[in-house]
Protein backbone atom coordinates (compact mmCIF):
# COMPACT_ATOMS: atom_id res chain seq x y z
CA UNK A 1 0.00 0.00 0.00
CA UNK A 2 2.89 2.46 1.13
CA UNK A 3 4.78 1.41 -2.22
CA UNK A 4 1.61 2.75 -4.66
CA UNK A 5 0.59 5.49 -2.35
CA UNK A 6 4.02 6.82 -3.11
CA UNK A 7 4.03 6.15 -6.46
CA UNK A 8 1.01 8.13 -6.92
CA UNK A 9 2.11 11.28 -4.79
CA UNK A 10 5.11 11.31 -7.39
CA UNK A 11 2.82 11.16 -10.02
CA UNK A 12 0.83 14.44 -8.92
CA UNK A 13 2.73 17.48 -9.10
CA UNK A 14 1.21 20.68 -7.22
CA UNK A 15 -0.84 21.71 -10.21
CA UNK A 16 -2.47 18.26 -10.92
CA UNK A 17 -3.44 18.31 -7.29
CA UNK A 18 -4.64 21.86 -7.38
CA UNK A 19 -6.82 20.40 -10.38
CA UNK A 20 -7.68 17.04 -8.19
CA UNK A 21 -9.06 19.17 -5.38
CA UNK A 22 -10.92 21.88 -7.71
CA UNK A 23 -12.70 18.62 -9.45
CA UNK A 24 -13.83 16.78 -6.49
CA UNK A 25 -16.77 18.88 -5.63
CA UNK A 26 -17.54 18.59 -9.69
CA UNK A 27 -16.98 14.71 -10.00
CA UNK A 28 -19.28 14.32 -6.94
CA UNK A 29 -22.02 16.19 -8.42
CA UNK A 30 -21.46 14.48 -11.85
CA UNK A 31 -21.64 11.30 -10.36
CA UNK A 32 -25.08 12.20 -8.47
CA UNK A 33 -26.05 13.59 -11.54
CA UNK A 34 -25.07 10.88 -13.55
CA UNK A 35 -26.74 8.21 -11.32
CA UNK A 36 -30.19 10.49 -11.63
CA UNK A 37 -29.95 10.79 -15.20
CA UNK A 38 -29.35 7.14 -15.67
CA UNK A 39 -32.61 5.80 -13.82
CA UNK A 40 -34.37 8.95 -15.58
CA UNK A 41 -33.64 7.70 -18.90
CA UNK A 42 -34.87 3.95 -17.65
CA UNK A 43 -37.86 5.39 -16.25
CA UNK A 44 -38.89 7.10 -19.36
CA UNK A 45 -37.99 4.87 -21.84
CA UNK A 46 -39.98 2.43 -20.26
CA UNK A 47 -42.52 4.21 -19.53
CA UNK A 48 -43.11 5.88 -22.83
CA UNK A 49 -41.53 3.89 -25.81
CA UNK A 50 -39.20 4.27 -28.32
CA UNK A 51 -41.68 6.40 -30.32
CA UNK A 52 -42.40 9.05 -27.87
CA UNK A 53 -38.74 9.24 -27.16
CA UNK A 54 -38.01 10.05 -30.77
CA UNK A 55 -40.07 12.57 -30.93
CA UNK A 56 -38.67 14.32 -27.58
CA UNK A 57 -35.59 13.94 -28.91
CA UNK A 58 -36.32 15.17 -32.27
CA UNK A 59 -37.64 18.58 -31.05
CA UNK A 60 -34.70 19.37 -28.26
CA UNK A 61 -32.65 18.71 -31.11
CA UNK A 62 -34.22 21.01 -33.84
CA UNK A 63 -34.47 23.45 -30.92
CA UNK A 64 -30.86 23.14 -29.52
CA UNK A 65 -29.31 23.41 -32.83
CA UNK A 66 -31.51 26.63 -33.63
CA UNK A 67 -30.00 28.40 -30.45
CA UNK A 68 -26.48 27.19 -30.45
CA UNK A 69 -26.52 29.55 -33.46
CA UNK A 70 -27.36 32.71 -31.28
CA UNK A 71 -25.38 31.34 -28.19
CA UNK A 72 -22.51 33.43 -27.64
CA UNK A 73 -21.38 31.00 -24.87
CA UNK A 74 -20.20 34.50 -22.62
CA UNK A 75 -19.24 32.64 -20.29
CA UNK A 76 -16.15 31.17 -21.63
CA UNK A 77 -14.32 34.40 -22.55
CA UNK A 78 -15.68 35.66 -19.00
CA UNK A 79 -13.72 33.44 -17.44
CA UNK A 80 -10.06 33.68 -20.02
CA UNK A 81 -10.47 37.57 -20.03
CA UNK A 82 -11.55 37.58 -16.18
CA UNK A 83 -8.25 35.60 -15.32
CA UNK A 84 -6.57 38.85 -16.64
CA UNK A 85 -8.91 41.00 -14.75
CA UNK A 86 -8.12 38.85 -11.60
CA UNK A 87 -4.19 38.55 -12.37
CA UNK A 88 -4.05 42.06 -12.68
CA UNK A 89 -6.20 43.18 -9.51
CA UNK A 90 -8.97 44.97 -11.94
CA UNK A 91 -11.84 43.58 -9.86
CA UNK A 92 -13.52 47.10 -11.55
CA UNK A 93 -12.88 45.89 -15.21
CA UNK A 94 -14.20 42.42 -14.05
CA UNK A 95 -17.29 43.84 -12.97
CA UNK A 96 -18.36 45.70 -16.20
CA UNK A 97 -17.46 42.47 -17.98
CA UNK A 98 -19.86 40.25 -16.18
CA UNK A 99 -22.68 43.09 -16.79
CA UNK A 100 -21.92 43.27 -20.46
CA UNK A 101 -22.21 39.70 -19.93
CA UNK A 102 -25.44 39.27 -18.28
CA UNK A 103 -26.85 41.77 -20.90
CA UNK A 104 -25.79 40.62 -23.86
CA UNK A 105 -26.93 37.08 -22.58
CA UNK A 106 -30.71 38.30 -22.04
CA UNK A 107 -31.00 39.74 -25.73
CA UNK A 108 -29.77 36.59 -27.10
CA UNK A 109 -32.30 35.07 -25.33
CA UNK A 110 -34.93 37.05 -26.97
CA UNK A 111 -33.65 37.09 -30.25
CA UNK A 112 -33.31 32.78 -29.78
CA UNK A 113 -37.01 32.51 -28.96
CA UNK A 114 -38.53 34.42 -31.93
CA UNK A 115 -36.07 32.63 -34.28
CA UNK A 116 -37.47 29.16 -33.06
CA UNK A 117 -41.07 31.08 -33.16
CA UNK A 118 -40.38 31.56 -36.63
CA UNK A 119 -38.56 28.36 -38.05
CA UNK A 120 -41.57 26.11 -36.18
CA UNK A 121 -43.69 27.38 -38.43
CA UNK A 122 -41.86 26.80 -41.32
CA UNK A 123 -40.46 23.28 -40.58
CA UNK A 124 -42.22 21.87 -37.71
CA UNK A 125 -43.78 19.49 -40.51
CA UNK A 126 -40.48 18.04 -42.10
CA UNK A 127 -38.86 16.95 -38.41
CA UNK A 128 -42.36 16.53 -36.58
CA UNK A 129 -45.09 13.83 -37.39
CA UNK A 130 -47.15 14.56 -34.13
CA UNK A 131 -49.86 16.90 -34.76
CA UNK A 132 -50.31 20.22 -32.23
CA UNK A 133 -46.85 19.88 -30.47
CA UNK A 134 -46.35 24.20 -31.54
CA UNK A 135 -46.94 25.07 -28.12
CA UNK A 136 -44.16 22.71 -26.51
CA UNK A 137 -41.22 23.61 -29.07
CA UNK A 138 -41.97 27.34 -28.76
CA UNK A 139 -41.91 26.81 -24.60
CA UNK A 140 -39.40 24.59 -24.78
CA UNK A 141 -37.08 27.40 -26.53
CA UNK A 142 -38.19 29.98 -23.95
CA UNK A 143 -37.33 28.04 -21.37
CA UNK A 144 -33.75 26.17 -22.70
CA UNK A 145 -32.99 29.80 -23.70
CA UNK A 146 -32.26 30.43 -19.84
CA UNK A 147 -29.07 28.19 -20.25
CA UNK A 148 -27.54 31.46 -21.54
CA UNK A 149 -27.38 33.06 -18.38
CA UNK A 150 -27.07 30.09 -16.24
CA UNK A 151 -23.98 30.41 -18.19
CA UNK A 152 -22.75 33.14 -17.18
CA UNK A 153 -23.10 32.57 -13.30
CA UNK A 154 -21.47 29.54 -13.26
CA UNK A 155 -18.72 30.70 -15.81
CA UNK A 156 -18.14 33.33 -12.78
CA UNK A 157 -18.60 30.87 -10.00
CA UNK A 158 -15.60 28.64 -11.78
CA UNK A 159 -13.48 31.63 -12.01
CA UNK A 160 -13.62 31.89 -8.45
CA UNK A 161 -13.22 28.68 -8.16
CA UNK A 162 -16.66 27.90 -5.86
CA UNK A 163 -16.70 24.49 -7.06
CA UNK A 164 -18.04 23.68 -4.34
CA UNK A 165 -21.44 25.45 -4.61
CA UNK A 166 -21.44 24.92 -8.14
CA UNK A 167 -21.84 21.21 -7.87
CA UNK A 168 -24.39 21.89 -4.83
CA UNK A 169 -26.05 23.96 -7.38
CA UNK A 170 -26.32 21.19 -9.98
CA UNK A 171 -27.05 18.56 -7.42
CA UNK A 172 -29.85 20.37 -6.64
CA UNK A 173 -31.15 21.20 -10.22
CA UNK A 174 -30.83 17.15 -11.06
CA UNK A 175 -32.87 16.06 -8.16
CA UNK A 176 -35.91 18.41 -8.97
CA UNK A 177 -34.91 17.28 -12.89
CA UNK A 178 -35.49 13.85 -11.59
CA UNK A 179 -38.44 14.16 -8.91
CA UNK A 180 -40.62 15.86 -11.91
CA UNK A 181 -39.83 14.08 -15.12
CA UNK A 182 -40.19 10.36 -12.94
CA UNK A 183 -43.21 11.64 -11.20
CA UNK A 184 -44.43 12.46 -14.69
CA UNK A 185 -43.41 8.95 -16.47
CA UNK A 186 -44.75 6.86 -13.87
CA UNK A 187 -47.87 8.32 -13.01
CA UNK A 188 -48.75 9.23 -16.68
CA UNK A 189 -47.32 6.85 -18.58
CA UNK A 190 -47.55 7.05 -22.99
CA UNK A 191 -48.87 10.63 -21.93
CA UNK A 192 -46.49 12.86 -23.80
CA UNK A 193 -48.37 15.99 -23.07
CA UNK A 194 -47.68 15.03 -19.17
CA UNK A 195 -44.01 14.67 -19.71
CA UNK A 196 -43.23 17.90 -21.82
CA UNK A 197 -44.78 20.23 -19.21
CA UNK A 198 -42.33 18.52 -16.67
CA UNK A 199 -39.24 19.27 -18.78
CA UNK A 200 -40.50 22.64 -19.01
CA UNK A 201 -41.32 23.55 -15.28
CA UNK A 202 -37.65 22.09 -14.37
CA UNK A 203 -36.49 24.50 -16.97
CA UNK A 204 -37.40 27.51 -15.04
CA UNK A 205 -36.80 25.66 -11.54
CA UNK A 206 -33.36 25.20 -12.30
CA UNK A 207 -32.96 29.02 -13.64
CA UNK A 208 -33.67 30.45 -10.47
CA UNK A 209 -31.78 27.79 -8.51
CA UNK A 210 -28.46 28.70 -10.53
CA UNK A 211 -28.74 32.36 -10.57
CA UNK A 212 -29.94 32.92 -7.64
CA UNK A 213 -27.67 31.10 -5.82
CA UNK A 214 -24.50 32.51 -7.86
CA UNK A 215 -25.81 36.28 -7.19
CA UNK A 216 -25.84 35.56 -3.49
CA UNK A 217 -22.59 33.91 -3.06
CA UNK A 218 -20.27 36.00 -4.79
CA UNK A 219 -22.65 39.62 -3.86
CA UNK A 220 -20.15 41.12 -1.89
CA UNK A 221 -17.22 40.74 -4.72
CA UNK A 222 -18.86 42.83 -6.51
CA UNK A 223 -20.79 45.23 -4.70
CA UNK A 224 -18.53 47.84 -4.56
CA UNK A 225 -18.48 48.50 -8.27
CA UNK A 226 -22.04 47.79 -9.34
CA UNK A 227 -21.83 51.71 -10.72
CA UNK A 228 -19.04 50.72 -13.13
CA UNK A 229 -19.50 51.35 -16.57
CA UNK A 230 -19.30 49.18 -19.44
CA UNK A 231 -17.40 51.77 -20.80
CA UNK A 232 -13.90 50.67 -18.75
CA UNK A 233 -13.31 47.72 -20.53
CA UNK A 234 -14.09 49.64 -23.65
CA UNK A 235 -10.52 48.94 -25.36
CA UNK A 236 -10.87 45.31 -24.66
CA UNK A 237 -14.04 44.92 -26.46
CA UNK A 238 -12.73 44.54 -29.76
CA UNK A 239 -10.14 41.25 -28.69
CA UNK A 240 -13.08 39.58 -26.69
CA UNK A 241 -15.96 39.94 -29.21
CA UNK A 242 -13.05 38.33 -31.67
CA UNK A 243 -13.24 35.43 -28.73
CA UNK A 244 -16.98 35.35 -28.42
CA UNK A 245 -17.43 35.17 -32.39
CA UNK A 246 -14.65 32.56 -33.36
CA UNK A 247 -15.65 30.52 -30.02
CA UNK A 248 -19.55 30.65 -30.51
CA UNK A 249 -19.23 29.93 -34.57
CA UNK A 250 -17.42 26.67 -33.19
CA UNK A 251 -19.55 26.04 -30.46
CA UNK A 252 -22.59 26.28 -32.95
CA UNK A 253 -20.47 24.00 -35.40
CA UNK A 254 -20.30 21.40 -32.26
CA UNK A 255 -24.10 21.84 -31.65
CA UNK A 256 -24.56 21.10 -35.49
CA UNK A 257 -22.77 17.54 -34.74
CA UNK A 258 -24.20 16.75 -31.38
CA UNK A 259 -27.52 17.70 -31.71
CA UNK A 260 -27.75 18.05 -36.13
CA UNK A 261 -26.93 14.13 -35.69
CA UNK A 262 -30.37 13.39 -34.68
CA UNK A 263 -32.05 15.37 -37.50
CA UNK A 264 -29.80 13.89 -39.96
CA UNK A 265 -30.56 10.03 -38.97
CA UNK A 266 -34.41 11.07 -39.26
CA UNK A 267 -34.16 12.64 -42.83
CA UNK A 268 -31.55 9.86 -44.43
CA UNK A 269 -34.03 6.85 -42.83
CA UNK A 270 -37.37 9.28 -43.78
CA UNK A 271 -41.35 7.82 -42.23
CA UNK A 272 -41.83 5.75 -39.07
CA UNK A 273 -37.78 5.94 -38.33
CA UNK A 274 -38.67 7.57 -34.81
CA UNK A 275 -38.20 4.26 -33.36
CA UNK A 276 -34.40 4.08 -34.63
CA UNK A 277 -33.76 7.95 -33.21
CA UNK A 278 -34.88 6.62 -30.22
CA UNK A 279 -32.18 3.86 -30.22
CA UNK A 280 -29.69 6.01 -31.12
CA UNK A 281 -30.60 8.19 -28.34
CA UNK A 282 -30.35 5.48 -26.19
CA UNK A 283 -27.04 4.55 -26.88
CA UNK A 284 -25.43 7.87 -26.98
CA UNK A 285 -26.55 8.71 -23.89
CA UNK A 286 -25.25 5.71 -22.06
CA UNK A 287 -22.20 5.88 -23.84
CA UNK A 288 -21.67 9.39 -22.95
CA UNK A 289 -22.33 8.86 -19.43
CA UNK A 290 -18.50 8.43 -18.83
CA UNK A 291 -17.82 11.54 -19.31
CA UNK A 292 -19.58 12.41 -16.32
CA UNK A 293 -15.95 11.50 -14.64
CA UNK A 294 -13.68 13.90 -16.81
CA UNK A 295 -16.57 16.29 -17.20
CA UNK A 296 -15.79 17.61 -13.55
CA UNK A 297 -11.90 17.60 -14.88
CA UNK A 298 -13.23 19.98 -18.14
CA UNK A 299 -14.51 22.46 -15.97
CA UNK A 300 -11.94 22.93 -13.49
CA UNK A 301 -9.03 23.15 -16.20
CA UNK A 302 -10.20 25.78 -18.28
CA UNK A 303 -10.19 28.70 -15.21
CA UNK A 304 -6.77 26.66 -14.05
CA UNK A 305 -5.14 26.89 -17.49
CA UNK A 306 -6.27 30.27 -18.37
CA UNK A 307 -4.28 31.40 -14.58
CA UNK A 308 -1.44 29.96 -15.57
CA UNK A 309 -0.94 30.98 -19.00
CA UNK A 310 -1.89 34.64 -17.33
CA UNK A 311 1.16 33.78 -15.44
CA UNK A 312 3.55 32.23 -17.92
CA UNK A 313 4.05 28.79 -16.48
CA UNK A 314 4.29 26.82 -19.32
CA UNK A 315 6.72 24.05 -18.15
CA UNK A 316 4.07 23.23 -15.56
CA UNK A 317 1.26 23.23 -18.22
CA UNK A 318 2.97 21.09 -20.26
CA UNK A 319 4.12 18.40 -17.45
CA UNK A 320 0.44 18.53 -15.76
CA UNK A 321 -1.30 17.32 -19.57
CA UNK A 322 1.12 15.02 -20.10
CA UNK A 323 1.01 13.07 -16.77
CA UNK A 324 -2.92 13.28 -17.19
CA UNK A 325 -2.66 11.50 -20.34
CA UNK A 326 -0.53 8.41 -19.36
CA UNK A 327 -2.56 8.14 -16.02
CA UNK A 328 -6.26 8.04 -17.47
CA UNK A 329 -4.63 6.27 -20.69
CA UNK A 330 -4.45 2.49 -19.81
CA UNK A 331 -7.27 2.01 -17.64
CA UNK A 332 -9.41 3.40 -20.54
CA UNK A 333 -8.18 0.89 -22.80
CA UNK A 334 -9.21 -1.89 -20.70
CA UNK A 335 -12.55 -0.48 -19.66
CA UNK A 336 -12.93 -0.13 -23.68
CA UNK A 337 -12.21 -4.22 -24.25
CA UNK A 338 -14.46 -5.12 -21.26
CA UNK A 339 -17.60 -3.12 -23.11
CA UNK A 340 -17.03 -4.89 -26.23
CA UNK A 341 -18.39 -8.12 -24.89
CA UNK A 342 -20.62 -6.67 -22.68
CA UNK A 343 -22.56 -4.09 -25.06
CA UNK A 344 -25.89 -6.44 -25.84
CA UNK A 345 -26.20 -7.58 -22.19
CA UNK A 346 -25.57 -4.39 -20.62
CA UNK A 347 -28.21 -2.43 -23.42
CA UNK A 348 -30.79 -5.58 -22.29
CA UNK A 349 -30.58 -5.67 -19.04
CA UNK A 350 -30.98 -1.54 -18.73
CA UNK A 351 -33.74 -0.86 -21.07
CA UNK A 352 -35.21 -4.32 -22.33
CA UNK A 353 -35.22 -6.50 -25.14
CA UNK A 354 -36.94 -3.35 -27.43
CA UNK A 355 -33.89 -1.87 -27.00
CA UNK A 356 -31.76 -4.61 -28.49
CA UNK A 357 -31.14 -2.63 -31.55
CA UNK A 358 -29.18 -0.05 -29.74
CA UNK A 359 -25.96 -2.34 -28.32
CA UNK A 360 -24.37 -1.53 -31.71
CA UNK A 361 -24.53 2.15 -32.15
CA UNK A 362 -23.45 2.18 -28.04
CA UNK A 363 -19.92 0.68 -28.52
CA UNK A 364 -18.92 3.15 -31.05
CA UNK A 365 -20.17 5.80 -28.96
CA UNK A 366 -18.31 3.94 -26.46
CA UNK A 367 -15.15 4.28 -28.11
CA UNK A 368 -15.34 8.17 -28.75
CA UNK A 369 -16.39 8.48 -25.57
CA UNK A 370 -13.31 6.79 -23.96
CA UNK A 371 -10.97 8.51 -26.48
CA UNK A 372 -12.33 12.22 -25.19
CA UNK A 373 -11.78 10.85 -21.70
CA UNK A 374 -8.22 10.45 -22.10
CA UNK A 375 -7.68 14.06 -24.22
CA UNK A 376 -10.47 16.27 -22.33
CA UNK A 377 -8.37 18.79 -21.52
CA UNK A 378 -7.43 19.66 -25.46
CA UNK A 379 -10.58 21.86 -26.08
CA UNK A 380 -10.03 24.21 -22.88
CA UNK A 381 -6.00 24.16 -23.41
CA UNK A 382 -6.95 25.82 -26.89
CA UNK A 383 -9.35 28.35 -25.58
CA UNK A 384 -7.23 29.04 -22.83
CA UNK A 385 -4.33 30.12 -25.25
CA UNK A 386 -7.02 32.43 -27.13
CA UNK A 387 -6.84 30.01 -30.16
CA UNK A 388 -10.24 29.82 -30.67
CA UNK A 389 -9.86 30.49 -34.55
CA UNK A 390 -7.79 27.19 -34.81
CA UNK A 391 -10.87 25.25 -33.16
CA UNK A 392 -13.13 27.13 -35.61
CA UNK A 393 -11.40 25.36 -38.42
CA UNK A 394 -11.35 22.18 -36.67
CA UNK A 395 -14.91 22.12 -36.58
CA UNK A 396 -15.83 23.42 -40.21
CA UNK A 397 -13.93 20.02 -41.11
CA UNK A 398 -15.44 18.01 -38.72
CA UNK A 399 -19.52 19.16 -39.58
CA UNK A 400 -18.53 18.56 -43.11
CA UNK A 401 -17.09 14.97 -42.16
CA UNK A 402 -19.73 14.67 -39.63
CA UNK A 403 -22.41 14.77 -42.88
CA UNK A 404 -21.09 13.16 -45.38
CA UNK A 405 -20.06 10.12 -43.32
CA UNK A 406 -23.93 10.07 -42.22
CA UNK A 407 -25.36 10.45 -45.55
CA UNK A 408 -22.96 7.56 -46.84
CA UNK A 409 -23.29 4.96 -43.72
CA UNK A 410 -26.51 5.76 -42.63
CA UNK A 411 -28.49 3.88 -45.28
CA UNK A 412 -26.75 1.29 -44.78
CA UNK A 413 -26.60 0.81 -40.97
CA UNK A 414 -29.10 3.42 -39.39
CA UNK A 415 -28.05 4.24 -36.48
CA UNK A 416 -24.90 2.70 -36.21
CA UNK A 417 -23.84 4.40 -39.14
CA UNK A 418 -24.29 7.96 -37.50
CA UNK A 419 -22.54 6.67 -34.82
CA UNK A 420 -19.66 5.72 -36.65
CA UNK A 421 -19.76 8.95 -38.40
CA UNK A 422 -19.98 10.59 -35.29
CA UNK A 423 -16.34 8.56 -33.88
CA UNK A 424 -14.48 9.79 -37.07
CA UNK A 425 -15.03 12.94 -35.67
CA UNK A 426 -14.17 12.63 -32.52
CA UNK A 427 -10.68 11.43 -33.77
CA UNK A 428 -10.28 14.76 -36.67
CA UNK A 429 -11.39 17.02 -33.66
CA UNK A 430 -9.11 15.06 -30.36
CA UNK A 431 -6.01 14.94 -32.23
CA UNK A 432 -5.68 18.25 -34.15
CA UNK A 433 -6.24 20.16 -31.22
CA UNK A 434 -4.22 18.18 -28.98
CA UNK A 435 -1.22 18.76 -31.76
CA UNK A 436 -1.82 22.35 -31.74
CA UNK A 437 -2.32 22.71 -28.09
CA UNK A 438 1.54 21.55 -27.64
CA UNK A 439 2.91 23.40 -30.48
CA UNK A 440 1.54 26.40 -28.93
CA UNK A 441 2.64 25.94 -25.41
CA UNK A 442 6.19 25.37 -26.98
CA UNK A 443 6.39 28.37 -28.71
CA UNK A 444 5.46 30.29 -26.08
CA UNK A 445 8.04 28.10 -23.67
CA UNK A 446 10.59 28.98 -26.15
CA UNK A 447 10.00 32.49 -26.52
CA UNK A 448 9.85 32.71 -23.09
CA UNK A 449 13.52 30.97 -22.66
CA UNK A 450 14.48 33.68 -25.62
CA UNK A 451 13.59 36.63 -23.56
CA UNK A 452 15.08 35.40 -20.63
CA UNK A 453 18.50 34.69 -21.70
CA UNK A 454 18.71 38.32 -23.52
Amino acid sequence: MTKWKAYFKNKLDGQLKILIKNSSWVFFANMIGAGLAFFRSVVIARGFGAEILGTYVIIVGLVGIIQEVLNLNIGTPLIKYGADYQSNQRIDKLTALLKYSIIVSIRMAFVSIAAVAIATIFLYDVFISDPGLHWFVISYAAANSLNYLNGVSKAILRLYFKFKLNSLITIIADVIEFALVAAAALLYPKNLTIFLWAVLITRFLNTLVVNGAAFYELRNEFRPYLKIKSAIIKEDLSKIWSFIINNSISNTLKQLISQGDVLLLKLMLGGNSNAQVGFYRVAKSLAYSLLTITDPLVNSIYPQLSKLISEKRYTEIQKMLVKITKLSGYPSLIFLVITYFTSGWLIRSIYGQEFEPAATPFFWFMIGAVVSSVFFWTIPMLQSLGLVHYRLRIYIVAVIMAYLSGIILIPLYQSSGMAIGILIVNLIVISSTSFLSFKAIQKLKNEQLHVSSL
